[in-house]
Formats: C-alpha cells, sequence, structure tokens
C-alpha cells in the first residue's frame, strides 16, 4: 500500500499500482483494466485498416486497396502469389498514403525485387489518436494484418516465408503483433 497513489479524477478514480497497471474505478464501482483491452477486433475498427497494394513506380499513383475475402481484387491489382510480399506500416500519427519516406521505401523495394508486392498498412484512423490509445490500437491492427496473411494462406501458390513486415514506431508494433497471431511463421519482420 506504501507504493500506491490514488488520484481523483472527474467520476473516475484513477488506481496507479506498482506494476504499472492502471486501474479505473468507475461510479457504478465497475473495475476495469485500461492496458487489457479485449483481444477481439470491434466491428467498428474493421474498415479503419486499408491495404493498399503499390504497384506503379510513380508514387503519386495511390495504388490499389485490397479487400479481405476478395479474390477477384487480388487478381485485378497484379498480385503476384509467388513473389516476395512486403507489408510496410506506419506509425503513430502518420498516414502510410502521404509520408515522403514511405514512398521512398516502396521504390527502393520495387527496384530491388522487381516482381515482388509492395503492401502499405495504413491505419491512421486509429492512429491519429491519443498516444496510448494508439498504442492499445497496434494490436487490434495486428489482428487485421494477421487476418489478411491467413487469408493469403489459403491460396495455393501463396507462402508466409516470403513475407517482410516492416514497421516504424508503432508499425512495428503491429507487425509484431501481426507475426504473433498469424497461423504460422513470418519470413522476417
Amino acid at each position: 500500500m506504501r507504493n500506491t497513489v490514488f488520484l481523483l479524477g472527474f467520476w473516475s478514480v484513477y488506481c496507479y499500482f506498482p506494476a504499472g497497471s492502471i486501474t479505473t474505478l468507475r461510479p457504478q464501482g465497475s473495475l476495469r483494466d485500461e492496458h487489457h483491452k479485449p483481444t477481439g477486433v470491434p466491428a467498428t475498427a474493421r474498415p479503419s485498416v486499408a491495404f493498399n497494394i503499390r504497384t506503379s513506380k510513380d508514387p503519386e499513383q495511390e495504388g490499389c486497396n485490397l479487400s479481405l475475402g476478395d479474390s477477384k481484387l487480388l487478381e485485378n491489382c497484379g498480385f503476384n502469389m509467388t513473389a516476395k510480399t512486403f507489408f510496410i506500416i506506419h506509425g503513430w500519427t502518420m498516414s502510410g498514403m502521404f509520408e515522403s519516406w514511405l514512398h521512398k521505401l516502396v521504390s527502393a523495394l520495387q527496384m530491388r525485387e522487381k516482381d515482388a508486392n509492395v503492401v502499405v498498412v495504413d491505419w491512421l484512423p486509429l492512429a491519429h489518436q491519443l498516444y496510448t490509445d494508439a498504442v492499445n490500437n497496434t494490436r487490434v491492427v495486428g489482428q487485421r494484418v494477421a487476418g489478411m496473411l491467413d487469408w493469403l494462406q489459403e491460396k495455393e501458390e501463396f507462402s508466409l516465408g516470403n513475407v517482410h513486415l516492416i514497421g516504424y514506431s508503432l508499425g512495428a508494433h503491429v507487425a509484431g503483433y501481426a507475426g504473433n497471431f498469424v497461423k504460422g511463421t513470418v519470413g522476417r519482420i
């Protein structure tokens, strides 16, 4: 009890325990741990993650949005099942569609690996939050990336060993979660 600090906030009492876990006691008396949210992906988070495959060398071109479960889109977007696949995941408050470093990385990967698939994971609606909320959202986004990889694994020619997950800042956390949640072993994180 010596290391416990109580802070009074509007409608809540926050208890900071020595282990670093923040627990909130609501006026109704329910106890809830802020750091350990449910592992299921909330329905509202599903459209907040976009997968954009970059096939053109021109960074101004938007690319093609992939949709989980839509095999026709894979074909229309020019997804090569046998080639290496790079997933680039941006960090906190950044958008994968507008960052200059991202365009340079996409171009460099396309020059080095001519047939590779370069997929930009854009999770801006979940990343453009308070830092602590964005940190909690990395798990949700990691599950979405893992879901996409699991779906791609159902295709005969696709190999998880050819997948590289590249994350910057909180995007690296997303990549780690994706590697943890995917069924199988990713080639490189």
